[in-house]
């Protein structure tokens, strides 16, 4: 018969037991897509996802960054490229410009953040389809800040700050600017994550980073509670030459990187979506044999 003591290690043992337990071996991997920075040029991201869903690949994980971090965001809440190909069309960043004073950039950005709500259905991250990360830089210390809970329309907003172009964004005592100034091709984050193939998706050469940093510098400053156009010049400039070599080695670390034909003179010509998305699909096209047979090998 057992004694009182034993009754009671038992009680203690048994739960340390399946706590102990060894993972299952056959735990399913996962796919992760990575939707790079690039302004206009971001539209191709809906080419690519268009060829992916007519081919029935299936994504676990999305990161966006900047404008990726947009149409991420969109087919998190629709699931349907054709919804968000006629969400976008016709999309012109003047008709949301509110100028304000040129402190920390021309347009205030309420306006662009009324339109971001009513297009992503005021979701939050937790309503979406997949896991969603999207990034943006911290401007004081140079790091990538990650969103991926709570409200989608301000992690969106955050990261599409273009330094000069918009004001930054203030979150949990952080000013935020544009998440492809520090990280403009998200694979890292993916990785981190658990993805364990990632396909990514790369729009930016040198030639945005030059018109991110020019749209930073064009303003003269004035004093303000945010940070000023020079002072953000100034962080950009160190970020950059911090983290320049790292960010464009990212689509190394992808397990297959597609590169649309864009050219960087469309980094604000939203008026070439169709091209755009076209130059997305003839990319994603030509990966497609590639793709699927990383897909295969997760099952």
């Amino acid at each position: 018969m057992k004694t009182q003591i034993q009754k009671s290690l038992k009680i203690l043992t048994d739960p340390l037991k399946k706590i102990t337990q060894p993972l299952k071996p056959n735990k399913k991997k996962k796919i992760g897509l990575a939707l790079g920075s690039g302004g206009a040029k971001g539209f191709a991201h809906i080419g690519v996802l268009k060829v992916l869903e007519k081919e029935g690949i299936k994504i676990d994980m999305v990161a966006g960054s900047s404008m990726g971090a947009v149409i991420g965001a969109l087919y998190g809440v629709h699931m349907n490229t054709k919804e968000i190909e006629k969400l976008t069309k016709g999309f012109e960043l003047k008709k949301y410009f509110d100028i304000g004073l040129p402190r920390s950039g021309l347009i205030k950005g309420d306006k662009l953040e009324k339109y971001l709500r009513k297009i992503l259905n005021n979701s939050k991250f937790k309503d979406l389809a997949f896991p969603l990360f999207i990034n943006a830089t911290d401007i004081n210390s140079g790091q990538e800040v990650v969103f991926n809970k709570g409200d989608l329309t301000k992690a969106v907003r955050a990261s599409i700050s273009i330094p000069g172009l918009f004001y930054p964004v203030e979150n949990n005592g952080r000013i935020l600017i544009d998440g492809g100034i520090k990280d403009p091709l998200p694979v890292e984050i993916l990785r981190k994550n658990g993805c364990d193939i990632i396909i990514a998706v790369s729009l930016v050469d040198e030639e945005d980073d030059k018109i991110i940093y020019d749209s930073a510098t064009n303003i003269k400053s004035k004093k303000a509670k945010l940070p000023n156009i020079l002072e953000i010049s100034t962080k950009i400039e160190e970020i950059n030459e911090e983290e320049l070599i790292y960010s464009r080695r990212c689509g190394k670390k992808a397990n297959l990187t597609i590169k649309p034909i864009v050219s960087s003179k469309d980094f604000f010509n939203f008026k070439k979506q169709k091209e755009l998305i076209n130059a997305g699909e003839e990319a994603a096209q030509k990966k497609i044999k590639k793709i699927k047979r990383l897909a295969k090998k997760i099952g």
